[in-house]
């Protein structure tokens, strides 16, 4: 049976302690992908750089940081750091002069998701070059090159540009729905240097595609950065939180079939359980899978998992939850949150 959830004053400051822990690593129990770029901005507050936890390429802020051309630079300084974000922690960006550098290891195929937050509009209109925007992850030059800006708020959308190259012209492919909604956003774009072809999805949806991204490399800028569109002085007003690359398209299915919409798990919780007793994990804010139903693993300590069941042993204590989704082709990176174990003695 389900724990009635009775606060004393212990419990209670467990189950806060339990909130801020939320988005401590945990092995996934059915997770397949390796990115080469993952920043969780989980970095504390103060901190002066963003890590790269599936490597070294760390997200840099500082004065002078963003070459222009003509021995002209931009500044990029630091976000906020250790603010509430949708796994652990957030960066949050002011809409002024703030961003962070990384380097350029994605110019071929490749997968860029993100979550971020705001409620702000940005610069153009809705179906505008994505180089008119406000910079979420992005990597233009100035004039024609071949370029890349995986987001870009322009109006109440997402823009995915990219230059000119193999042949084609720059090409912009812009979301249908607006994202500036102040809730937490999951967008994926992929780009396949093979074919061209490009897609966009919003919360796990493919919301449009097209065959223009060209079969070049998109190598022009050897930088990234997030927050910013430092060229043109349009930066992102809003919270980006837990930021991936992959250097090819995630595909589900047949391999010549559109890649599987990008899933984004949602554990749920923290949650709250006596010990002996059971409490079931609700992953129902999960998104993704199209037309195929998404199935659920949970993996936790502290306890033994049936399903989404989790029955607690006999040790209190602040224990990590563990979600991957999965349409059978293709896992979700996995979402991790926490359960609080108690003695009701």
């Amino acid at each position: 049976m389900k724990t009635k959830k009775v606060l004393n004053g212990n419990m209670l400051a467990l189950l806060v302690l339990a909130g801020m822990m939320v988005g401590l690593a945990a092995p996934a129990t059915a997770q397949t992908l390796l990115s080469i770029g993952h920043w969780t901005f989980d970095d504390p507050a103060g901190s002066t750089s963003a890590a790269d936890s599936s490597g070294t390429n760390n997200g840099i802020c500082g004065s002078s940081l963003y070459p222009i051309g003509s021995n002209a630079s931009r500044n990029l300084y630091c976000p906020a750091f250790g603010i509430a974000g949708r796994v652990g922690t957030a960066a949050d960006f002011s809409g002024t002069n703030q961003g962070l550098r990384v380097n350029n290891t994605i110019p071929n195929s490749f997968t860029v998701t993100a979550w971020f937050k705001t409620t702000a509009t940005g610069t153009g209109g809705v179906g505008s070059a994505a180089y008119s925007g406000r910079g979420i992850i992005w990597s233009d030059k100035s004039g024609g090159a071949s370029d890349m800006i995986p987001m870009s708020l322009t109006a109440d959308r997402i823009a995915f540009g990219t230059g000119g190259n193999g042949g084609v012209g720059y090409n912009t492919l812009t979301s249908t729905v607006p994202v500036n909604t102040g809730e937490w956003v999951c967008a994926a774009v992929t780009r396949d240097m093979t074919t061209g072809a490009k897609q966009l999805y919003i919360n796990g949806q493919l919301d449009g595609s097209n065959t223009a991204g060209g079969t070049g490399s998109l190598d022009a800028n050897p930088y990234i950065v997030f927050g910013a569109n430092p060229l043109d002085y349009r930066y992102f007003d809003g919270e980006i939180d837990n930021i991936y690359f992959y250097d090819r398209v995630l595909r589900g299915g047949d391999p010549g079939t559109l890649p599987t919409a990008r899933h984004c798990a949602d554990a749920g919780g923290p949650y709250l359980v006596a010990v002996g007793e059971d409490v079931t994990f609700d992953g129902s804010g999960s998104t993704g899978g199209g037309e195929d139903p998404l199935t659920e693993a949970w993996s936790a300590n502290g306890g033994i998992i049936s399903g989404s069941t989790f029955t607690a042993e006999s040790t209190p204590g602040i224990y990590e939850v563990s979600l991957v989704v999965s349409d059978g082709a293709f896992d979700s990176e996995p979402d991790t949150t926490t359960v609080v174990v108690y003695d009701p003695s």
